[in-house]
Order: C-alpha cells, then structure tokens, then sequence
C-alpha cells in the first residue's frame, strides 16, 4: 500500500498562473495606453489662418482633429488676432506658436488641452522700518517757533511744533524729506536721517516788484481786482483813422464813443459807464506815458503811434488818481524803441471823389 506524500507548503499552481496572466495583462495595458497617447501627440495638424482671433483659431483645430481646448474665459485672451501658419506639425508646436509671448499655459492630454494662465510669484513685501524724528525749530535769534508745521513731502503727514519749538514726527524711512513752514519765514527742507536737529527759520521779505499800482498800469492781468479794459494795436480798428478814440470805437464794454460833427478832425464824445457829473464835466482823465492831461492831449498823438490803450473804469481802478479819476481814466502807451532792432513803419491813405453822372442844367443865356 503507498503512502501519500505530504505536503511541506501550500502549493496553488492555479493561482501562480492567474497572477502571471494578470501582470502581462496589466503589462499590455499600459502600453496600449501609452501608444494610443503618443498617436495623438503625433497627430499632424495643418493651419493656414491670416488675421484672425484666437478663438477662431482654437475653433479650426477642434474641428480639423480630435482635441478639444479646456480653459477659463479670463485666463485667455480669445480677442487676440494673429496671423499663423502650420504644414504637418504637432499639436505642441501649433500651440507654441499660438501663445509665444502670452500669459498663456497648455498642456495636452491625449485629446484634452487644458489651458491655463501662468501663475505669477508675489513679489516678496519689504517690510518697511519706519523713523521717528525729533528736533527743533528756531528763528533767526535762536528763540523757538511755536506752533510751526513739520510736513512729510511723500505722505503729507503733518504735525506742529509745541510751546518750546519741539516737534517729533514718524516717517517711512530715513529717506524721506520733511519741509518745516511758518508764517512771514522761508520755508526749510531736511532729510530723516538728521537726528535732533534744529531747524532755523529766516523771515521772508517782500520785493517791491510784487506792489501792484494800477493807476499807472504796470499791474498784471492776473492780479487785478477792478474793472480795467485792455486793447493791443493788433486789436484796434483798421483803416482811414484821424481821432486815436476811433481806434477803440466799439471795441471795449462800456466805453461809449460817439461822434458829435461832422467837421474833419472833430473830436469824438466818449463815455465811460455814462454821465458821471451833471456839472463837472464826463471826460476821462487822460494819462499819455505817465503824462496827465485831457482831451487834447489825446487828439494830439497820432493814431499810428499808439501801441496799447487801457481803460479804467471804476473807483478801485481810478482811486490813484483822486476826483481826476471820477469819470474814468484812459492811460495811453505809445510806441517804443527797442535796443538793438531797427524797425520801419509807413502807413498812408488816399481817397478820391468824382461825379459818376453829370447832370445837364441850364447857363444864364439858357435860362
């Protein structure tokens, strides 16, 4: 009789054979995937597009092959024209060409193209050290400022002096500039980085040239506050003038000029702002190159060498010359030679009269 034989171990050779069949087919899977990935990386694409939008472009390729594009609207500019031009290429260097120069990421999944914007690296924040400043502000004599303004230029952060001068003001860096102002003294600039400093204030002069004396016009547009009327030669009336009031005649507001004969060389009747006084008499004041005068000495400057005419018309503007004034004042300058320029003017006119029908009359014997 045998004897069976025992078995030393578990011994499934069923279950040997299933584990090999199941890696070689899990074997063979991979690589199918893996081929059928490589076939649509391969896949040529062809593209002849001229001025056209991106999302045109990405359009024909869907349609043309098997990929289809996966993005956010806001992270593609699908505006963009571009022209492109593409014979039996990848879809890789389609894309390349594509999004050159752009925000724009891609990357390809078998038929899947995502599209990404690339992300950009936070700057890394400097943390900024901020500096207190103490000082002093002094005048001319050493004696402190109160209540002087300390003012950083970049941050318009301001503060005040105290009772003694002292003032303590925190800034950005100490590359910041800090302007120390008071009333009736010259303003002065200092960097942070001076350290309880003090700060000396110089009074502030005034120049004569910024007094404004209207009366005899030598005041700036900008700074006058009365009712003054200006006409240069360019702006005056042209053409056959024998009274220098026919210059502004109709040219200023409420200057009302008005000729009362007909006599040749008649002097006009002017008018600033009508009738100032019932027996004084209404003619304005008349100043020729800071000479005063009347009428008269109006009619006695030709015309041609009158460079500018100013009108004064009430109290503010007249109030230098006093009562003289009262009807208004007309200031005159006239032409001027200028160093170095040498300059010629001429200026005539003529005119002539003739009957254009005579009429045929009877003599004495006729008659």
């Amino acid at each position: 009789m045998k004897k069976k034989p025992k078995n030393s171990g578990m011994y499934f050779p069923l279950f040997q054979n299933n584990l090999k069949l199941k890696l070689t087919t899990l074997l063979i899977l991979v690589v199918m995937f893996n081929l059928r990935a490589n076939s649509y990386a391969q896949t040529k694409v062809n593209l002849e597009l001229n001025n056209t939008t991106v999302e045109t472009v990405l359009e024909t390729i869907e349609q043309k092959t098997d990929f289809r594009f996966i993005y956010k609207l806001n992270d593609i500019d699908l505006n963009r024209v571009i022209s492109i031009k593409a014979k039996n290429e990848t879809i890789d260097v389609v894309l390349d060409k594509i999004f050159k120069g752009t925000a724009t990421d891609f990357k390809v999944r078998e038929t899947q193209v995502i599209l990404k914007k690339l992300a950009i690296e936070k700057e890394e924040k400097v943390k900024i050290i901020k500096q207190t400043v103490k000082g002093k502000v002094v005048d001319e004599n050493g004696m402190p400022l109160p209540g002087a303004s300390v003012v950083e230029v970049a941050t318009n952060k301001a503060v005040s002096t105290d009772a003694d001068g002292n003032f303590e003001i925190t800034v950005e860096n100490s590359d910041s500039e800090i302007v120390v102002s008071y009333v009736g003294y010259k303003e002065k600039r200092f960097l942070a980085s001076l350290q309880n400093t003090t700060i000396k204030l110089f009074p502030e002069t005034a120049d004569l040239k910024e007094v404004v004396v209207i009366g005899y016009g030598t005041s700036s547009r900008k700074d006058v506050t009365g009712a003054v009327s200006s006409i240069a030669s360019k702006d005056m009336n042209q053409g056959a003038i024998v009274n220098p009031l026919q210059l502004i005649s109709g040219k200023m507001a409420g200057v009302n000029i008005t000729q009362t004969g007909s006599e040749p060389g008649a002097t006009p009747n002017v008018r600033i702002r009508g009738i100032s006084s019932l027996i004084g008499g209404s003619d304005p004041l008349i100043v020729v190159d800071g000479v005063q005068g009347n009428m008269d000495l109006l009619n006695q400057i030709p015309p041609s060498e009158i460079a500018s005419m100013d009108i004064l018309k009430d109290a503010s503007a007249t109030a230098i010359y006093g009562s003289r004034g009262a009807a208004g004042v007309i200031i005159v300058s006239t032409k001027k030679n200028k160093a170095g320029k040498t300059s010629i003017e001429y200026s005539a006119s003529t005119a002539m009269d003739y009957i254009p029908k005579k009429l045929d009359i009877l003599d004495a014997n006729q008659w």
